[in-house]
């Protein structure tokens, strides 16, 4: 089972790598903040599926 920060680890290799090669980054952009909120609301310990928490402001 994959934690949400390692998850969001590898959206900022992606990110930085994008950004590096003048991408658009929007989307994983949003992704990132998704994750980072999920893990700032305690969501660390859980899968990718506990993000839907932190879009729902739970």
């Amino acid at each position: 089972m994959s934690m949400v920060p390692m998850m969001a680890a590898g959206v900022g290799h992606v990110l930085r790598a994008a950004r590096t090669r003048g991408l658009d980054v929007g989307r994983l952009e949003a992704i990132s903040a998704v994750a980072e909120r999920a893990v700032a609301r305690g969501h660390g310990g859980h899968d990718w599926s506990s993000t839907v928490e932190a879009v729902r402001g739970a």
